[in-house]
């Protein structure tokens, strides 16, 4: 049981890392596309 938790804590983790990294990604877009647009 314990071993399948961990598991299950483990991969969650990884998830919500790579949901904050496409985030960060698509701010930077965001932003450079209000930059060259002029706004």
């Amino acid at each position: 049981m314990s071993s399948r938790q961990t598991l299950g804590q483990s991969e969650n983790r990884s998830v919500s890392g790579r949901e904050t990294v496409m985030g960060s990604k698509l701010y930077k877009l965001q932003v450079q596309e209000a930059r060259t647009s002029g706004c």
